[in-house]
């Protein structure tokens, strides 16, 4: 009869590999999806940088205002300065006649990052153009009046029956 040894690590071995492979696969896989986020977030802040700058800016330029002639359109502009956005309007492209719109102060680590949209559509129904803001998805609107922009008011507000976003 012959004698025979087994190893008991070599057996202890074999069932505990297969869960130490899957442990290592996993962690693997969460270190590069995290190093692939963070790239893509490092990626879309430097493709923003060149095309919205730092302060983040956006133009708009168009027959907007009653008193644009087609030589002078009026030139709108966001700008996010530090959190704060604020919208310059010049009726006309005539600078003498600036007006300043406050937008909404940003919160958040990103806020001087963030990049204000502009857009013009006639919400009220008036015939006029009336601004809209959007920030993170958030859509704020100046109604045209005179020859600039003022906030929506809560009774106009009511009227659109949600149609400002």
């Amino acid at each position: 009869m012959a004698v025979t040894s087994r190893d008991s690590r070599t057996t202890r071995s074999h069932r505990e590999r297969p869960v130490l492979t899957i442990v290592t696969y996993l962690v693997a896989l969460l270190a590069i999806t995290m190093l692939m986020q963070h790239t893509l977030t490092w990626g879309q802040h430097r493709i923003d940088d060149l095309r919205y700058g730092m302060p983040r800016r956006v133009h708009l330029t168009g027959q907007v205002l009653p008193t644009d002639r087609p030589d002078a359109p009026t030139h709108l502009m966001a700008l996010n300065l530090n959190g704060q956005i604020t919208i310059l309007v010049l009726p006309g492209g005539d600078a003498s006649r600036i007006q300043t719109l406050a937008g909404p102060y940003l919160v958040g680590t990103d806020s001087s990052t963030i990049v204000p949209h502009l857009a013009l559509t006639d919400l009220t129904g008036d015939g006029r153009a009336d601004l809209l803001v959007t920030v993170r998805g958030e859509t704020i609107v100046y109604v045209q009046e005179g020859d600039g922009f003022r906030f929506l008011t809560p009774e106009e507000r009511r009227t659109l029956g949600g149609a400002e976003g």
